[in-house]
């Protein structure tokens, strides 16, 4: 997640350096021989004139994890516009959208929920359920709007983009690029502004306050003028994101694929209460010596605390493999 942030922060740092050429006529970009960044992929563009001020392996087919949302939003989006579906509808869960793993709010089969709220699930969440009972409820079924998303792919100009899935768990065959990222970001961004109002929301809540939703773009904490846009985390993908941001005037975006990260001490995105959050979630790990004789710890893990005994002379030279765990 730290190597994600920096990333990103970098990216600004550059493209904001670089702002006074984004309004040139002809701009040269700079590129990872110029400035590396610790990715597979990055591309930062200018998002009104689409100018490319930086990029590093821009074209590289790779998996974008849930960043693929930002089609599936794209294209219900439109629905909304044409009148096909409203903001008020309540979308039915299906056998299929409940199966999904990754990220998710728990939709049961059966169960109906707002595509206002379906819609704060995908954007601030990233539910993988919510974005798949969006799409059967927008295209009929799955592969149906799987095949809408490829053909306006195809129409934006994004070559090296095929679609597998509408919520961008790993698949065999689901690839982009970040210069495809970067187009149909700008798409959503310029076309259907409206997604700004729930990506750039932090926390909010479904189910009356039963479920807490928070923000997987971190960004939104410590970027100023942060406006979205969507983060996305696989095996296969590594730590993605497609970040919007707006300064006197100036629009960027910036993507940035397969960067490395651990995975932090807790992941979960949405929750059934704050109350049910994991110990490993609310206590972060401590450490301190209870006396001359016992040093004590707790696991971020751990569901009961334990004292480990040690010699003084073990204590003293630091030799903790020859001290004792004991259970309090």
């Amino acid at each position: 997640m730290m190597k994600k942030l920096l990333a990103g922060v970098l990216c600004w740092g550059l493209l904001f350096a670089a702002a006074p050429a984004a309004r040139a006529l002809t701009v040269e970009p700079a590129t990872d021989r110029t400035f590396d960044l610790p990715c597979q992929a990055a591309i930062l563009i200018d998002e009104d004139s689409g100018t490319v001020l930086y990029e590093k392996n821009a074209d590289e087919q790779r998996p974008v994890a849930s960043i693929t949302k930002v089609m599936t939003l794209l294209l219900t989006f439109e629905a909304m516009e044409e009148g096909r579906i409203r903001a008020d509808d309540l979308v039915p869960v299906s056998e299929h959208a409940y199966h999904m793993g990754g990220s998710q709010i728990w939709l049961e089969p059966g169960e109906q929920m707002t595509l206002d709220d379906m819609l704060k699930a995908i954007c601030i969440a990233s539910a993988n359920d919510a974005a798949v009972a969006v799409a059967e409820y927008v295209g009929g079924s799955e592969p149906v709007f799987v095949s809408m998303m490829n053909e306006t792919a195809a129409a934006l100009g994004m070559t090296n983009t095929h679609f597998e899935n509408a919520c961008g768990l790993d698949a065999e065959g689901h690839l982009s690029t970040a210069r495809d990222v970067a187009v149909m970001s700008r798409e959503v961004l310029l076309n259907h502004p409206q997604v700004k109002e729930y990506c750039t929301v932090w926390q909010d809540s479904l189910r009356g306050g039963e479920t807490q939703l928070v923000n997987t773009n971190k960004m939104l904490k410590s970027y100023t003028g942060i406006t979205g846009l969507k983060t996305g985390t696989t095996g296969k993908a590594g730590v993605c994101i497609s970040a919007s941001a707006e300064r006197d005037g100036l629009r960027l975006i910036a993507v940035v694929l397969g960067s490395a990260s651990g995975p932090p001490p807790c992941s979960i995105t949405a929750l059934p209460t704050m109350r049910t959050l994991p110990r490993r979630c609310r206590t972060p790990p401590r450490r301190r010596w209870r006396s001359k004789t016992a040093w004590r710890t707790r696991s971020v893990c751990a569901t009961r605390r334990r004292r480990r005994f040690c010699s003084p002379k073990a204590a003293r030279r630091g030799l903790r493999r020859s001290c004792t765990w004991r259970r309090n």
